[in-house]
């Protein structure tokens, strides 16, 4: 479809993305999630933080 703006340049391409590789979640002795980590496609990790309302 055409609507009159033709396209611009192509860029150059950029860096490869990381991905999620797994998720880990942590519980306390009642069952419920604190937190947790995620590990990411490079391997490194990133903690996840879990609040209440």
């Amino acid at each position: 479809m055409t609507i009159g703006i033709p396209a611009g340049a192509k860029g150059a391409p950029g860096t490869a993305g990381v991905g999620v590789k797994s998720i880990s979640l942590t519980k306390d002795t009642d069952g419920n999630i604190t937190g947790g980590t995620v590990t990411k496609t490079d391997n490194s990790t990133t903690a996840i933080t879990v609040t209440t309302a």
